[in-house]
């Protein structure tokens, strides 16, 4: 009688747990298809990275031999507000140049709603974010900068009237003249390039 209540008490004892562990199973399986629960291996793609890795990753560089117009796709802009654009270049000069210059110019193309091209007033493009600036080899990275807001022919920091829609656009190694000497061989890199509205605060609730 004594063996057949243990067994009893052990075959009760075998079903709670097995209960148990279905249990946590069917919850793991939800969860993992939930996203609420991830598994990383060591070598999955996915896995966190260290803050110091994330904060220091750059974007890969666009190189340009020679003078070449470069472009972004077509961004929507609202002409009220004021944008901030900027980017990073370099230039690399050849072996036998010491400290070589390349002229570098970072703005936008304009276009109306029908994204036809906008043409008229200073520049053929809106240089907001640099005017031929003088970029030496020996400099290394440099950030250019600037904004552009409103409407007008007066300035490169004004949209043309009727601006809907930009791309932003960079003149790498520009020649002009007795230029080509001094910019034809150059190489200029450029990255990290940005271009965002800015964002009004107030402490109204």
């Amino acid at each position: 009688m004594k063996n057949s209540a243990f067994f009893t008490a052990l075959s009760f004892y075998a079903r709670v747990l097995a209960g148990v562990l279905a249990a946590i199973g069917i919850v793991s399986i939800i969860a993992l298809q939930t996203g609420w629960l991830t598994l990383f291996s060591e070598a999955d793609d996915r896995a966190p990275q260290s803050d110091a890795l994330a904060l220091n990753a750059e974007e890969p560089a666009v190189a340009a031999n020679g003078y070449k117009v470069i472009m972004s796709q077509m961004i929507p802009v609202d002409s009220s507000l004021t944008y901030d654009i900027s980017a990073e270049v370099r230039s690399i000069a050849p072996a036998d140049v010491k400290n070589g210059l390349a002229r570098t110019y970072l703005g936008v193309a304009t276009f109306d709603k029908d994204r036809k091209e906008i043409r008229g007033g200073p520049g053929t493009y809106r240089y907001a974010g640099a005017i031929n600036f003088r970029l030496y080899s020996d400099a290394g990275w440099r950030v250019l900068s600037g904004s552009i807001t409103g409407e007008g022919d007066e300035a490169h920091t004004q949209f043309r009237p009727g601006t809907r829609y930009v791309r932003i656009v960079a003149l790498l190694n520009y020649v002009s003249g007795d230029q080509q000497a001094e910019t034809e061989d150059m190489t200029t890199e450029i990255r990290n390039v940005r271009f965002a509205p800015r964002l009004n605060m107030n402490s109204d609730k």
